[in-house]
């Protein structure tokens, strides 16, 4: 499993991956969340390390999948090109299309 999606577990028993660091600084994380109705996660964003105007977001899974589809999306269909990494890019029948 890779390094980012390899999780701590909580004292209580959720999971929490790492922190990603992009290269202005900004920092973001997910971990499960406590919701008793149904799976949910929280997003965690911070502008320029932990100083900074941070959002926390409470996502349940329909959303969380949404959010993850849009990404997706958006880095396979980038103005500028493929934005996936290599080990992301699997063939399917929208990446042969016209």
């Amino acid at each position: 499993m890779s390094d980012h999606l390899t999780p701590t577990i909580t004292d209580r028993g959720f999971r929490h991956l790492p922190v990603l660091v992009t290269g202005s600084g900004d920092r973001v994380r997910v971990y499960e969340s406590s919701a008793a109705d149904g799976p949910h996660l929280w997003l965690h964003a911070t502008e320029r390390g932990d100083a900074g105007i941070a959002a926390c977001v409470h996502l349940d899974a329909e959303a969380a999948w949404e959010l993850h589809e849009q990404l997706a999306h958006l880095l396979g269909h980038h103005y500028q090109g493929d934005a996936r990494p290599p080990r992301a890019r699997v063939s399917s029948p929208e990446d042969t299309q016209p």
